[in-house]
This record gives C-alpha cells, structure tokens and sequence, in this order.
C-alpha cells in the first residue's frame, strides 16, 4: 500500500509498503511576468523540475493571490513590468509575508544600491539547471521561516 501525506512545505511523510521515509517536496512558486510567452516558459520549466506554480501577468494580482494563499512559498518575478516593477512587488510582498523568498528572474542587471527587497537576482537567460539551484537555496535555506511547516505559517498569521 502506498500514501503520502504532508509534513511541511518542503518535506512530505511518504508510505510505502508500511515504511514511513522522508521526501524533500519543492515548494509551491508565484511567478509573475507581463509578458505572456516567458510567463508561460517560466512556468512549465518550474513545473517540469517538481516546482508547483501558480502564475499571472499582473503584479496586482500577485500580492491578490499572496493575501490569499498561504501555501505559495516563494516569489519569481520579472523586474520591468508596467504599473509596478519587480522592487516595487518585492517591497509590498514583504510587507505582506516578511519571510517570503523573492526572487527577481530578468533581462536587466540589478540596480547596485542597498538594501534590496530581494534575495536573488536571476537573469534571463541563464541555464535552467543554474535557476534550479538557485531557487533551492533560497526557498530551502536552513532556519528560514519557509522551512517552517505551513500550518504554523498560517497559525502565526
């Protein structure tokens, strides 16, 4: 008989014939580009390496969709959108969910001032394998909030 049931958002208690082993589980990513074709790229290359997406291309809408979900564990945003641009969504996240890992995914080079309301800066572009890594380390970074399981999340809210 096999089963599996969630123990944090990264760590789920698999079942397999009677024997209880541990699984890391990708987090659960809020991607966030106004341009259709990436946002959609972004998303199914996510989704390909075990990462559970929900997208959009409004900015807006994101920090809708953050207020309302306590399951999304991380941000990828683009950086130049309209109506709000990638520091800006990063800012109002944070003041949302101060624990939340953002990460901006761009064509651009970081602006260099400090501090930034980022944890990683990715530019389009760059390997898959390479984003991969990095949002592993950043979502899963030892003694982050994140790493915390979700019901206490929502229990502290």
């Amino acid at each position: 008989m096999q089963g599996h049931r969630a123990k944090s958002n990264h760590t789920a208690l698999c079942l397999k014939n009677g024997e209880e082993s541990m699984k890391r589980v990708k987090p659960t990513l809020l991607v966030i580009d106004d341009d259709c074709e990436v946002l959609e790229t972004s998303s199914a290359l996510l989704r390909h390496f075990g990462f559970t997406v929900i997208s959009t291309s409004s900015p807006v809408e994101a920090l809708h969709l953050l207020q309302n979900n306590a399951e999304i564990d991380g941000v990828v945003s683009d950086f130049r959108m309209p109506i709000m641009d990638g520091e800006e969504l990063a800012q109002a996240a944070r003041m949302l969910r101060p624990e939340l890992p953002v990460i901006i995914l761009s064509g651009t080079f970081p602006p260099k001032r400090h501090p930034v309301p980022w944890d990683a800066w990715i530019l389009k572009g760059s390997s898959i394998t390479d984003l991969v890594a990095r949002l592993d380390a950043v979502t899963f970074k030892c003694g982050s909030p994140c790493s915390e399981p979700r019901q206490q999340r929502r229990n502290a809210s």
